[in-house]
């Protein structure tokens, strides 16, 4: 008999409503009847879709131009979810519909055909441990076993790698039957390791133009200190009553402000 369709994932259950026996009917759509509408009314009844659609219409015309980008976005990641949990659902029915009965029955026989290839590995992996003899041992007792005879090493190494085969052969024969989730498609982990690697690279320029930032803005206020001290020189030199001393610090806070004034030019923010 051919092998029965797999089974939808349980998110994509919930989402369309199982078609179980026992499943609970799905709550009503909303609708944009107006304010003392009566069920009577004629009006086509719409779906949340359709009202998300609408009202995106509405809101993508207002000033505002991030909200809605905001929007778009979200009813961008609302439908790409849909999309998803409906794929989820349909596709295995798809999949089994699309091969004739005769190719379901070619599958199921190359199937079993394998499992019988795997049990017979298995037999005679036990065989080789019971020629050891320790069948009975634990597992660390099994590995000094095969650590002291290299030929049983190298038998079992070769019963394992045909087992592996098997294994590998018989997901190929699966894969026919239905196509892994759209998040184990290697397209869509290239798609999220490359988002991932440009929020990691835009992260870290931001971070490096902070810090460069940061080095500018303690230079500045390094020059900020120097020019303070220089006013403080130039607003002693009037005061004092020698003129050796006018002179001098005179001369010192014409010589800090002046080195102030070009250590402040000499960066970008001059």
């Amino acid at each position: 008999a051919p092998p029965a369709a797999a089974p939808a994932p349980a998110a994509a259950a919930a989402a369309t409503g199982d078609r179980g026996g026992d499943a609970e009917p799905a709550p009503p759509a909303a609708t944009t009847d107006a304010p003392g509408a009566t069920a009577d009314t004629d009006e086509p009844v719409q779906t949340k879709e359709q009202l998300a659609a609408a009202l995106a219409a509405e809101l993508t015309a207002v000033d505002n131009d991030s909200i809605a980008k905001k929007l778009s976005k979200l009813q961008a990641t609302r439908r790409d979810l849909t999309s998803a949990l409906k794929w989820a659902d349909e596709e295995p029915d798809k999949r089994m519909k699309a091969l004739k009965p005769a190719d379901r029955l070619q599958l199921a026989t190359q199937l079993v055909e394998l499992a019988a290839q795997q049990e017979t590995v298995a037999d005679q992996q036990h065989a080789l441990v019971e020629k050891l003899g320790v069948a009975e041992g634990t597992d660390e007792e099994i590995e000094a076993a095969f650590a002291k005879d290299t030929t049983a090493q190298a038998q079992r190494a070769k019963l394992e790698a045909d087992y592996a085969s098997f294994d590998a052969k018989a997901e190929k024969v699966l894969d026919r039957l239905s196509k892994p989730m759209f998040f184990d498609s290697p397209a869509y982990t290239a798609q999220q390791e490359q988002a991932y690697a440009s929020l990691v690279a835009k992260g870290k320029k931001q971070f490096a133009d902070g810090q460069t930032a940061n080095e500018i803005g303690d230079k500045f206020t390094l020059a900020t200190v120097f020019m303070t001290v220089s006013l403080f020189f130039l607003g002693l030199s009037p005061i004092m009553r020698r003129y050796p001393m006018k002179a001098t610090f005179l001369a010192m806070g014409t010589v800090v402000a002046t080195g102030s004034a070009i250590f402040m030019f000499m960066h970008p923010l001059a």
